[in-house]
């Protein structure tokens, strides 16, 4: 795996990586918590979701320009991420053990 990591022009990988990747991939790719948490090898779903599980920019863009649907304004990218990693901190903040 290596020449491919190096190609990627990354300077560390671990293969336990992937358990962050396919975590993330699978919920992006509407897989339910708890068959998600099977998947990768969990007991608790928590575990899975607070530290497994990552927010990409586009979602993050997607769910920041949900929020307000009827304006016509123009909101450059800073702020839709902005508006979008302040609601995931705070639903984290809420539902999530370890936050």
């Amino acid at each position: 795996m290596a020449p491919a990591v190096i190609a990627a022009g990354e300077e560390r990988f671990h293969s336990h990586d992937l358990r962050h990747f396919a975590a993330t991939r699978l919920d992006e790719q509407g897989m339910g918590g708890k068959l998600r948490t099977e998947i990768i090898g969990h007991a608790d779903e928590r575990i899975t979701n607070c530290v497994y599980m990552h927010i990409g920019r586009a979602r993050l863009s997607a769910a920041a320009s949900s929020f307000d649907p009827l304006s016509d304004a123009v909101v450059d990218q800073r702020q839709m991420e902005q508006k979008a990693a302040f609601a995931i901190t705070s639903a984290r903040a809420a539902f999530c053990c370890c936050y």
